[in-house]
């Protein structure tokens, strides 16, 4: 099972190389703060993607200045009845 290209055996030598170099307590907090960050660009993207979804559901700019200049019309012709 190939993560991103990067099978099994060359995640583990990674995660080893790393641990000799950071040390066990050093390599805790720098897993601690990338799962943080990556907590973070999900709730990001999470966020993003509620945001296009509202704008899509919204009405557009268009249609809002039809309904605008609809609604104008009636009042001028209203107004013109009442004279």
């Amino acid at each position: 099972m190939d993560f991103f290209g990067v099978g099994p055996i060359e995640i583990l030598m990674v995660g080893f190389v790393s641990f000799l170099i950071l040390g066990p307590a050093r390599m805790v907090e720098v897993a601690r703060t990338l799962g943080k960050f990556i907590q973070e660009i999900r709730q990001t993207t999470s966020d993003l993607a509620n945001v296009i979804t509202l704008e899509e559901e919204s009405p557009s700019p268009k249609n809002v200045n039809d309904n605008i200049a609809i609604g104008e019309s009636n009042s001028v012709q209203e107004g013109d009845s009442e004279k």
